[in-house]
């Protein structure tokens, strides 16, 4: 992965990322109020800035639901029927290798975590959705894709039957122990965080991540100034959507919630070539090598 340079928008991130991905979670149900004026603004110059940064293909468009509805983007069937969001947020790429979808996947929840700063509620949307009509909201280039889009919006005072169902039925809201997901040196140590104070805070903010159907799919061996970042997919969860690597996309976020928290906890981060092969039940994906900023 060759990351992008966040521009100075992006600058609240590196104050208040715990507390962000401690507060943020997938709203199903918003009030269907416009996005505020200020939040709004704020959020088109940070993706325009991107946008002039970020190499191409990438970049991200942000629309009014009421522009997009016109256009039945989204099906009945969508990640437990998303209702009335404000603006969706979509991510236009065109994936030749697994950085791609890295990157994707990064820039995409990194823009998410600052509309959390502006308090904007949001969900992801990966699997469900009219792709060919998406295109054509976008005014895509033929090689080019939408492989996800995240709803938008102020969220209803109350949360629904329907998603406290929809979330209790999917596993939403709960997340492995820190054990499950990351290991001292080799597999068989689960990490414990008295192990290692200094980066326990970036790994639990990496355990908050969300992933697609909350797969976690993220494995992470920790050594001394490194994190080996792996991808232990789900058997059969690409055939879901085969023109979308979803959980290459995870590792994405993962690194995003990664990198935002050591930035917070004043450690340099520099993304590397994926470590060795550890075991046949993971692919390597990723270096993280950390330093005192």
């Amino acid at each position: 992965m060759k990351p992008i340079t966040f521009p100075p928008e992006f600058d609240p991130l590196t104050r208040y990322f715990s507390n962000l991905a401690a507060q943020r979670y997938s709203c199903r149900t918003f009030n269907g109020a416009p996005l505020p004026g200020s939040a709004r603004s704020q959020l088109l110059a940070a993706i325009a800035s991107l946008n002039r940064t970020a190499p191409a293909p990438l970049r991200l468009a942000l629309f009014d639901a009421s522009d997009l509805r016109k256009e039945n983007l989204f099906t009945t069937g969508t990640y437990g029927m998303i209702r009335r969001p404000a603006a969706y947020l979509a991510g236009i790429t065109a994936p030749e290798n697994t950085s791609d979808w890295l990157e994707f996947g990064r820039s995409m929840q990194t823009t998410l975590m600052l509309a959390t700063f502006l308090e904007i509620q949001s969900c992801w949307i990966g699997g469900v959705f009219d792709r060919r009509t998406c295109g054509q909201v976008l005014n895509l280039a033929p090689e080019e894709k939408v492989p996800a889009v995240v709803a938008l919006g102020i969220a209803a005072p109350r949360r629904t039957v329907r998603d406290r169902l929809v979330r209790w039925s999917s596993g939403r809201g709960l997340r492995r122990p820190i054990g499950k997901l990351c290991f001292h040196r080799d597999w068989g140590e689960p990490f414990e965080p008295s192990s290692r104070p200094d980066l326990a805070p970036l790994l639990e903010n990496l355990r908050r991540a969300p992933s697609a159907s909350n797969r976690q799919p993220w494995r992470v061996l920790v050594r001394e100034n490194e994190l080996n970042l792996y991808l232990a997919r789900t058997p059969g969860y690409r055939r879901l959507v085969p023109a979308v690597d979803l959980q290459t996309i995870d590792m994405g976020i993962a690194a995003a919630h990664l990198e935002w928290s050591a930035r917070e906890r004043g450690f340099n981060l520099e993304w590397g070539d994926p470590p060795p092969q550890a075991s046949s039940d993971v692919e390597p994906i990723l270096t993280a090598s950390i330093g005192s900023a």
